[in-house]
């Protein structure tokens, strides 16, 4: 069974001699439900069978009924022309769906790239780094509060794939380095005045 080929808007095509007002109304149906199928099936080979069979079933309409303008100056030739557009449209993306796939898929808002702390950088540094971002207070909780240490190493170890079982004690002694306890932030800084001047 097609969904686009038992839609009022064929069955209308392919029955009815005389065009109402419907015929508009059966129309847009007939392109939400292609939309629809089209952004719900994830069977390539099934809806490109489907958009392929609804091409073909209105190249049979009847010329006779498709040519006729109805009582209301309605001419069907237009609107079956427009599906036709329609469905062409779909199987060319489609198509491009297919040679492209990475390009439509789509990001939902907990879907976060894998990413990964670099091993050229040890894990005292970004306790460091977290260390700075939980006293300047950049980044907020939900409630608008800054988010505290914890919940900073948390999002870290997810966000970077990376362990960090004993941030508070390396956090104590970044602290507690009496000679370069921000010696990652300054290459921070070092590096980005560099790429400033380039």
């Amino acid at each position: 069974m097609n969904p686009l080929i038992d839609t009022p808007f064929i069955n209308l095509l392919s029955k009815t001699q005389s065009y109402g007002p419907e015929l508009d109304s059966a129309y847009n149906d007939f392109v939400r439900t292609v939309i629809s199928v089209c952004d719900n099936t994830e069977d390539y080979k099934c809806l490109f069978r489907m958009l392929t069979h609804a091409q073909i079933r209105l190249g049979m309409l009847h010329p006779s009924r498709t040519h006729r303008m109805g009582p209301h100056g309605i001419s069907p030739i237009r609107y079956v022309t427009a599906a036709k557009r329609i469905i062409e449209s779909e199987l060319r993306l489609l198509n491009d769906r297919i040679e492209h796939p990475t390009l439509f898929q789509t990001l939902h808002k907990n879907d976060i790239p894998d990413l990964f702390w670099s091993s050229e950088f040890s894990k005292r540094d970004l306790v460091e780094l977290l260390s700075a971002l939980e006293y300047l207070g950049p980044i907020l909780n939900a409630v608008g509060k800054y988010a505290p240490f914890s919940v900073l190493v948390t999002f870290a170890e997810k966000t970077l794939n990376v362990s960090l079982p004993n941030a508070y004690k390396i956090r104590e002694e970044v602290l507690n380095r009496k000679r370069k306890s921000t010696d990652f932030l300054e290459r921070l800084i070092e590096a980005l005045i560099e790429r400033s001047t380039k």
